[in-house]
């Protein structure tokens, strides 16, 4: 009775980890997302908060430059709790107040969260507290 009541546990939580990743879905017609927002979204971004704000999860503390961003549930074994941040695929590190001061929020086309451990792997240790991927408008798109 033990070991089948054991191996019934063990199958719930194989089944609840198998679930946790990222839903998608469909929505009036439109795909979407629960980690990714798009420049569609968000009516007249003053900075990237403005598109965070909107993904479950995600923590916005403060305002400006100096606002603190951290991913709900990802903490790195190195105690680093600020997440990557990614623009158009490049490592821009964990500082905010760089994409804040680098990034125009009118050039943002998307902005997609990795929380999971399959979804950051791509990034290595550094993605340990998860990873805020930024995509910017081409350069004749950026006036929409």
């Amino acid at each position: 009775m033990k070991k089948s009541l054991f191996g019934g546990y063990v199958l719930l939580l194989m089944l609840t980890l198998a679930c946790a990743g990222t839903r998608t879905g469909t929505v009036a017609g439109d795909n979407f997302n629960e980690n990714e927002v798009t420049s569609e979204s968000v009516t007249n971004p003053v900075d990237l908060t403005d598109f965070l704000e909107r993904v479950s999860g995600v923590t916005v503390r403060g305002n400006g430059a100096n606002a603190e961003i951290k991913i709900r549930g990802p903490i790195s074994f190195n105690g680093q709790q600020k997440p990557l941040f990614v623009v158009n695929g490049i490592k821009q590190g964990y500082e905010y107040a760089n994409i804040y001061n680098a990034v125009n929020p009118r050039d943002i086309r998307r902005v997609r969260v990795l929380k999971n451990p399959s979804e950051t792997a791509m990034y290595g240790v550094q993605a340990a507290a998860g990873v805020i991927e930024i995509y910017l408008k081409e350069k004749e798109d950026s006036s929409k």
